[in-house]
């Protein structure tokens, strides 16, 4: 899955969905191009410079979380 991502495609993340979000179970709050970082090689996309603010302030913690969220929300949704 992700470790097919090159470096210069950098992955955009959680379908360009606000990370900070996603990482609080909020599947539906679309991130900005603006409001976007690179970490580990993957694009995260924000609402805002505050949740990209805060989610720089614990990154591998949120990074963890937003995963864990985006793949049960994925996982539930494919079931339909």
């Amino acid at each position: 899955k992700m470790e097919n991502c090159e470096m210069k495609h950098r992955c955009e993340m959680f379908a360009k969905k606000c990370a900070m979000s996603v990482a609080h179970g909020d599947m539906h709050i679309g991130g900005m191009e603006e409001f976007s970082l690179v970490h580990d090689g993957h694009r995260y996309f924000f609402s805002s410079k505050e949740k990209m603010e805060e989610f720089k302030k614990n990154i591998n913690q949120n990074v963890k979380k937003a995963e864990m969220h985006w793949n049960r929300y994925n996982g539930a949704d494919s079931r339909r």
